[in-house]
């Protein structure tokens, strides 16, 4: 059993845990604390505090070192977001889910009515440039270019402003998004190519429909709608890649990819800036080229 000074010198010492964790934790001023959170008889529960690393002790005294260790807590204090990447040159690929996946509660034209009108308010105030968007049941998908690099001020109130619309009109109670929007940069004609042809075959890859065209929700659909009529083509060359007739465009839509290469632009959507894997899990290595239409050689698209 220590001694009471031996205590009082181990409490002005920071806990030997506080070295391991603490680059993984904000770094809070502050002293070794002690606290009972639990007794029961000649038994106490304690936990230690040092910054925002918490260890927890059973002891059958109020000794600070008489302890048995059973686990260390990290508290990890409230951070930020990363700070979102701008750009005005590059497109942006956006999505963003339903709270739990589940469906809209409401009608998909009245649902669509709402997104178009206040994205062609917000295309208005926020001078965006809109090149594809795609509504399914729980989700949305959209390519954008925001020459002002604003694409969070865009995105908040356009996801603000959807949010209230259709909970409003659905009675909802929960939230409408279930988490923040995922955005990427997709920088180069090949990315951009396939991130297009990703997003118009979703309704196809969820078997909604037999062709990207037949799906109503989309800018690529036969049908006119409103948001087709706000699609602008990208101005530094990322769509050069594309088929230059419509017809070929639809055939290329419709042609499925490779599932591995399907798998990795998923996961390369979820980061900063788009970046796909040129191999399986298995290390086998694939080769984008052979997704892409077939076409001249693209420059690449760098800022001037």
């Amino acid at each position: 059993m220590p001694s009471p000074s031996e205590i009082s010198n181990r409490s002005s010492s920071p806990d030997p845990l506080q070295k391991i964790y603490a680059p993984h934790t904000q770094k809070v001023p502050g002293t070794l604390q002690l606290h009972t959170v639990y007794r029961k008889g000649a038994w106490h529960l304690l936990v230690t505090q040092f910054g925002s690393v918490y260890s927890l002790y059973f002891s059958r005294t109020h000794s600070a070192f008489a302890l048995i260790r059973v686990h260390t807590l990290l508290l990890i204090l409230p951070m930020g977001r990363p700070n979102v990447v701008t750009t005005g040159h590059h497109p942006y690929h956006v999505v963003a889910r339903t709270n739990n996946k589940e469906w809209f509660n409401l009608p998909m034209p009245y649902c669509f009515g709402i997104y178009a009108n206040i994205l062609e308010a917000c295309i208005k105030r926020y001078r965006i440039e809109l090149h594809a968007f795609l509504l399914m049941s729980n989700h949305f998908h959209m390519l954008v270019t925001t020459p002002n690099q604003n694409i969070s001020e865009f995105l908040h109130s356009f996801m603000t402003k959807t949010a209230k619309g259709i909970g409003k009109n659905s009675d909802r109670i929960n939230h409408v998004y279930g988490s923040r929007n995922h955005k990427s940069i997709v920088e180069t004609p090949e990315y951009y190519a396939l991130c297009l042809k990703y997003i118009y075959r979703n309704p196809v890859d969820a078997g909604i429909v037999n062709s990207v065209e037949d799906f109503r929700w989309s800018t690529i659909s036969e049908r006119s709608n409103k948001i087709t009529k706000l699609i602008e083509a990208p101005k530094h060359g990322h769509d050069e890649l594309l088929p230059e007739s419509k017809i070929e465009r639809l055939e290329w839509y419709n042609t499925p990819n490779d599932v591995e290469i399907d798998k990795n632009l998923r996961v390369g959507l979820r980061k900063p800036i788009c970046k796909i894997r040129t191999y399986t899990d298995g290390k086998k290595k694939i080769n984008i080229k052979d997704a892409l239409p077939t076409r001249r050689v693209p420059k690449r698209c760098q800022a001037p």
